[in-house]
């Protein structure tokens, strides 16, 4: 076998060279190049992988240069080497979601963490994935398919935001048409005087009828009945106003706000 190897080189370096004086390696005066011949080099350097490659001592195509460093048996120690580095990093976004949860003012560490988990990593195709006992797993994926998962959960989060906007929106609008309602009420002794004539002015309560007789007995409990009635119909108003006074006015700004920043959303369905 040795010297049919040795017989291949001293063929190759022929072929490249055009010079048949080449002695074999225990041989005497050959090939005396005037100075370095890298392309000469790098074709034997080819060669000799290739016959390599043949005899199943490196692994790769056979035009790779040296022992397969890149696509060779090293290949499989640089995925090693890369898995090692996701472990790291996963058993490292690990631990800071632990002391996060521990701890309710690093929240932000936690929007840290998810961050490179939708952003960072899927580009790189890589999808790490929450597990319920609190750790993570990575798993190499496809940077095209990452990104349209990621495209797909923003339009989820986009439209489940509008929608929260929007309840809030319809809540707040339907609360400011009924205080502007009761609100345009007239007070409760106005209400009234279709059917009383005079009022208590401690209490309100009516104290005459229409035609300015005095109520009593049935028809004072009457007339007491009717005052609690319209006063019950305008207390959600009394109520806001007496926590606060301005609650009409800042009921109308909170509705234009959440109007504004629902047409800014826009329609996540035509986006």
């Amino acid at each position: 076998m040795h010297k049919v190897l040795s017989y291949l080189m001293k063929t190759l370096l022929i072929w490249l060279t055009g010079n048949d004086t080449i002695h074999d390696a225990a041989g005497g005066s050959g090939l005396q190049p005037a100075g370095p011949q890298p392309l000469l080099l790098r074709k034997a350097a080819a060669y000799v992988t290739r016959i390599l490659s043949v005899f199943g001592i490196v692994q790769g195509p056979g035009d790779t240069l040296g022992l397969g460093g890149e696509a060779g048996a090293g290949s499989g120690a640089a995925d090693a080497a890369g898995a090692s580095y996701l472990d790291a990093f996963a058993a490292f976004r690990d631990e800071i979601r632990g002391l996060a949860k521990a701890k309710a003012l690093a929240g932000e560490l936690l929007v840290a963490c998810d961050r490179v988990r939708d952003d960072t990593l899927p580009p790189l195709g890589v999808r790490l994935e929450d597990k319920p006992d609190g750790t993570a797993i990575w798993k190499l994926d496809d940077p095209a398919v990452l990104a349209a998962e990621r495209q797909e959960r923003l339009a989820a989060a986009a439209e489940a935001a509008r929608k929260k906007v929007a309840n809030a929106l319809d809540k707040k609008a339907k609360e400011l048409e009924k205080l502007e309602k009761l609100a345009a009420l007239p007070d409760e002794r106005e209400a009234l005087t279709d059917k009383y004539s005079q009022f208590d002015q401690a209490t309100g309560e009516p104290t005459h009828g229409k035609d300015g007789q005095l109520l009593e007995g049935k028809a004072r409990d009457k007339a007491r009945k009717d005052l609690e009635k319209a006063r019950k119909v305008r207390e959600p108003l009394a109520k806001k106003l007496a926590e606060d006074p301005q609650a009409l006015k800042t009921l109308r700004a909170e509705v234009q706000q959440l109007s504004q920043q629902l047409a800014a959303m826009g329609d996540v369905s035509q986006q």
